[in-house]
C-alpha cells in the first residue's frame, strides 16, 4: 500500500476519480475527525454524526467518477452542513443551539426559577 499522506488534496481527488482505494483511504483518514467535529458541534449526537460522515464518504466513493471537486475540504464541509441542515429541516433532530432558547423561554415564565 502506498503512502499518500504527502499528496495534496487535488492529487488525491484525481486518484479517487480513477478508483484508487488508497487515495480514498487517505482522504478518509485526513478528514473523518474534522467532519465529525463539524457535525458534532451542531448536533451533539455521536451516533447521528457518525452516520452522517459515513454517508458522505460512501457517496464520495460510489459517485467518485461523477464528482467535480475543486476544493476537497470545502466540498466535504459543505456536504456535512447540508446533511445537518436537511436533518434540521425534516425535524429529525433539534440543534444544540435551540435547547438553551427553549430553556430560557420556560424559565422566563417562572421568575422564581431564575438561577444566579
Amino acid at each position: 500500500m502506498r503512502l499518500l499522506n504527502s499528496y495534496r488534496d487535488d492529487e488525491l481527488v484525481t486518484l479517487l476519480t480513477q478508483g484508487d482505494e488508497a487515495a480514498f483511504s487517505e482522504i478518509y483518514e485526513r478528514y473523518w475527525l474534522k467532519l465529525y467535529n463539524e457535525s458534532h458541534k451542531r448536533l451533539r449526537d455521536e451516533d447521528l454524526c457518525s452516520d452522517i460522515i459515513q454517508d458522505i464518504f460512501a457517496d464520495l466513493w460510489l459517485n467518485r467518477e461523477n464528482k467535480e471537486i475543486e476544493n476537497l475540504a470545502a466540498y466535504l464541509c459543505t456536504a456535512v452542513r447540508y446533511r445537518v441542515f436537511t436533518l434540521y429541516k425534516k425535524g429529525k433532530h433539534i440543534c444544540a443551539l435551540e435547547e438553551p432558547v427553549e430553556f430560557m423561554i420556560a424559565s422566563a415564565a417562572d421568575p422564581d426559577s431564575i438561577f444566579f
